[in-house]
């Protein structure tokens, strides 16, 4: 009988089933960290947890690996199960870009990063792609003799600075409309702009809400988000409107959620798998929060990522166009 218990003991100590054992443990803390960001609306850090989708879709497929390597069919399933409910928040399945014979407009947004004294690669990539849109986020002093040898592109421009430090820009080839300069205000962070193009016109919404990296900066993301959705709504009937900036939210966050749920915005998605916009500096981390979202009246032809120009953002950019004037030519 003792005997017995000992090779009892011994298979359960087997490093066959530490392994699994270990395995297990890892497969459950992909568990706990991707359901965290659902409770994300009650706590700061569970809504930083929902922002990293892809490395908990990156461990699932790991583990996916190992337990299919060493044949622990349980664990390869459940693996599975863990790889495929991440894989449907990640990968988007409804693409929407589109073609048009009509005018199509660019628009490019980038947060420049105070720190980053590398400007001129910036206006370089700007001048580059020729968009009739700019946004620019955090701006400082600095950037104002670049802003004054952008008016040979961009004429018109409209401007937000919070003490030399974290200021906002719209440049624009167009002219805004009467009402363009001295738009009402949209939420913290945020910077309208209305212009006249040549199909009418058009509502720029720069947004740039604080980062949540603690319960205040949280409450205040919250807060932000939700005085520019009441604006989107309040001014939909007044132009087509194109919101675009550092969102500092991803779509896994319930914010974002409701962000978009509430201001009846349509979120550009024209790539299988979501862009990279931050950081620059690690590529093991994969985080969108800077977004493109359009009013019924625009559409998107195509949207990418630029190159890195010395921010801690990647800029990005985008191609659109009236959908309801290119309709009815």
């Amino acid at each position: 009988m003792a005997e017995q218990q000992n090779r009892a003991r011994r298979r359960l100590l087997s490093w066959r089933n530490v392994e699994r054992c270990g395995l297990f443990v890892l497969w459950l803390a992909v568990v706990i960290l991707s359901a965290a960001g659902y409770w994300g609306r009650e706590d700061w850090r569970l809504d930083l947890l929902a922002n990293f989708k892809m490395q908990y879709y990156l461990g699932a497929l790991v583990l996916c690996v190992v337990t299919a390597w060493r044949s622990f069919r349980i664990l390869l399933g459940l693996s599975l199960l863990l790889l495929l409910w991440n894989g449907i928040l990640i990968f988007n399945f409804a693409l929407q870009s589109s073609e048009t014979s009509g005018r199509v407009y660019r628009a490019i947004s980038a947060n420049v990063y105070t720190r980053n004294t590398q400007i001129d690669r910036v206006t370089a990539w700007i001048r580059e792609q020729e968009p009739d849109f700019v946004a620019l986020i955090e701006i400082t002093d600095a950037w104002m003799p670049t802003l004054e040898e952008l008016k040979d592109v961009y004429p018109y421009e409209r401007r937000q600075m919070w003490g030399g430090r974290y200021g906002s820009v719209v440049l624009s080839k167009y002219p805004p409309t009467a009402e363009g300069a001295s738009h009402s205000y949209a939420g913290v962070g945020s910077l309208p702009y209305e212009v006249m193009t040549p199909d009418g016109p058009l509502i720029i919404l720069l947004m740039h809400p604080l980062s949540p990296t603690n319960e205040r900066s949280w409450k205040y993301r919250k807060n932000a988000l939700g005085a520019i959705a009441k604006y989107v709504t309040d001014n939909a009937d007044r132009a087509p409107m194109l919101v675009m900036g550092d969102m500092n939210t991803t779509p896994w966050s319930p914010f974002y959620t409701d962000f978009v749920a509430q201001s009846e915005l349509n979120p550009v998605v024209t790539s299988f798998l979501p862009r990279r916009t931050w950081p620059t500096h690690n590529p093991f981390l994969w985080v969108p929060i800077d977004h493109f979202f359009l009013t019924d009246q625009l559409a998107p032809v195509n949207e990418w990522t630029g190159p890195d120009v010395g921010s801690d953002h990647y800029p990005i950019g985008l191609d659109f166009y009236f959908a309801t004037q290119s309709e009815a030519k």
